[in-house]
């Protein structure tokens, strides 16, 4: 495929290349959909392969640009990064204002030194001139970027409620029999390196502004009829204040609402009753679950091993545990480990079940959450997420890796890295 031209072991991590860019060294980047980056030096002899485990988001990259500064942006299918060495990178995200995660190849640059990428969800800008964690001289307010009435979301020119985009809207009537609503909003400011956070007013309803530190929408129900003015703006600059006039028409059609009452007291009893429902079988789990534990003991209790041999077996165990670190395999079997310490599949059982107290399962997931806990102390585990930490401890499934966690230390995993003060992507 390269007829000599490239290293022969390129050919391995450049099997789907969307994009090729040439930055000012004259090095070449080529951007590939399932293996990250490859950065090729000017002579074309020598190249790096950059992935998840080095800086990258994802390993499916659309494209590259290279600003004033030097800094690189790579546009990926897990948010835009902006990348200038290893102490400064920064990944956006949908609270930074990118209305979507999935990036095509096209990414060009503007006559004014802007950048313009393809979005699943439209065109996204950024002007090159401005410095990751530098703040405009002067800013307006968030943009509200789309709304929902009843539970729809408004399509401009197809919804009469919404005749042009949510952008440029200054008033929304909804009918009465519609009264709940949702407004979704953004920055819409890059170069701020922190998320935003927002305060809201609904006026005429809410008794002042509220704050709303994790998610860049609001939701009102049930709201009188009347003329309200929805407010909006950040924490950082409250000055910029964006406002959306929403009046709710009383047109008394009794009928409908009454019927939209029913439907949700039905629905809420259908939402108790699945409670109920999944809640008994839980139940009916854990006390299946628990009889096959006392036969499994009662079972081990006629052929009880010597407190001697366990003893024996238990320390062969322990000490391979910690030296060879099986648990790291995420398909270890039981088998696996009475082979490595030299005894049987029954008599390792026995030890776990009568002496240890714990099934085969709990063991390996006790050491498995030990070396998570471990590898989050370390600086360099800010550039993954918690699923790739989990995978490199054993875990299987991130559902494994969150049940194992809180059942061993009563905290989830997010819990526990807030109240350490550590900072790990989710």
């Amino acid at each position: 495929m390269y007829a000599g031209l490239f290293p022969e072991d390129m050919a391995a991590v450049t099997r789907s290349v969307r994009f090729i860019y040439e930055d000012r060294q004259g090095d070449f980047w080529f951007c590939d959909e399932k293996e990250g980056v490859v950065k090729m030096d000017p002579t074309l002899t020598r190249f790096n392969h950059y992935t998840t485990q080095d800086f990258l988001p994802s390993n499916s990259v659309m494209g590259i640009l290279e600003d004033e500064e030097g800094g690189k942006w790579f546009s990926t299918q897990k948010g835009l990064l902006y990348y200038r060495d290893q102490e400064e990178y920064k990944l956006f995200s949908l609270y930074d204002g990118i209305p979507g995660y999935v990036f095509n190849s096209p990414v060009q640059r503007g006559e004014d030194g802007s950048f313009w990428w393809g979005n699943e969800q439209g065109l996204v800008s950024y002007s090159s001139g401005k410095t990751i964690g530098s703040s405009p001289k002067k800013r307006s307010g968030p943009v509200i970027t789309t709304i929902s009435v009843a539970g729809k979301t408004l399509v401009p020119g197809e919804d009469n409620l919404l005749p042009l985009s949510a952008i440029y809207l200054k008033k929304l009537t909804i009918p009465f029999s519609k009264n709940s609503f949702e407004i979704n909003f953004s920055s819409l400011n890059y170069p701020v390196e922190n998320s935003e956070i927002y305060e809201y007013m609904l006026e005429g309803y809410d008794a002042g502004w509220q704050k709303q530190m994790i998610r860049n929408r609001v939701s009102y129900t049930n709201i009188p009829a009347g003329r309200y003015i929805f407010r909006i703006r950040t924490g950082s600059v409250p000055e910029a204040i964006t406002s959306l006039e929403i009046k709710i028409r009383n047109n008394r059609i009794w009928i409908l609402l009454s019927c939209l009452i029913g439907l949700l007291c039905f629905m809420t009893v259908i939402f108790f009753y699945s409670r109920l429902l999944s809640r008994y079988r839980k139940i009916k789990a854990l006390a299946r679950s628990g009889a096959a534990e006392e036969e499994s003991k009662e079972k081990y209790s006629r052929f009880r091993m010597e407190p001697r041999v366990a003893d024996r077996i238990a320390k062969k165990l322990t000490s391979y545990m910690e030296s060879e670190k099986p648990y790291l395999n995420p398909d270890l079997k039981l088998q696996d480990i009475a082979g490595a310490i030299g005894c049987s599949s029954v008599e390792l059982s026995q030890l776990l079940n009568l002496y240890m107290e714990c099934g085969f399962t709990d063991y390996i997931n006790k050491y498995r959450t030990q070396e998570f806990i471990e590898k989050v102390q370390n600086k360099s585990a800010i550039k993954y997420t918690l699923t790739t930490l989990s995978e490199q401890c054993g875990f299987s499934s991130r559902t494994s890796f969150f049940r194992s966690f809180k059942k061993l230390t009563g905290k989830t995993p997010a819990e526990y890295i807030k109240e350490k003060g550590l900072d790990i992507r989710k």
